[in-house]
């Protein structure tokens, strides 16, 4: 199938697989700057509608802390918890566009930055490339 006969949808949702595939991550999620889901990729069988909520959530409160301590745009957020998992957020931009990609590590020992740089360049180049 060539570029051209994929949605951009279909882009982004096969960015996202590979991304989890590469980083052994079982979920991926791209929102939109409110938390509302735009495609996602979970290889557990994850309903990613509520960890949309929670990166909604996450975004809107590290914004606040951000501003209230007169910091610049956050890069990345991360939450460590005791089972061994990171939930991190990387908020960007296309175009005019505030974004989230956010997945879920399991092994610390993964570069997990590099991966979701990667997978954000993608969707830049994907989104660019359909929505004109």
């Amino acid at each position: 199938m060539t570029l051209l006969e994929k949605s951009g949808f279909d882009m982004l949702t096969n960015v996202l697989f590979d991304m989890n595939n590469t980083g052994k991550f079982p979920l991926s999620i791209l929102t939109d700057k409110d938390g509302l889901p735009i495609v996602s990729a979970a290889n557990d069988g994850a309903v990613p509608e509520k960890q949309a909520a929670v990166i909604g959530f996450v975004r809107k409160t590290s914004l606040q802390v951000s501003k209230l301590l007169g910091w610049s745009e956050l890069e990345e957020i991360s939450y460590a918890f005791s089972n061994g998992y990171i939930l991190v957020s990387r908020p960007f931009y296309v175009k005019d566009n505030q974004l989230t990609l956010a997945t879920i590590v399991t092994d610390s020992k993964v570069q997990y930055h590099s991966i979701m740089s990667q997978a954000i360049t993608e969707i830049q180049k994907a989104w660019e490339f359909y929505w004109k």
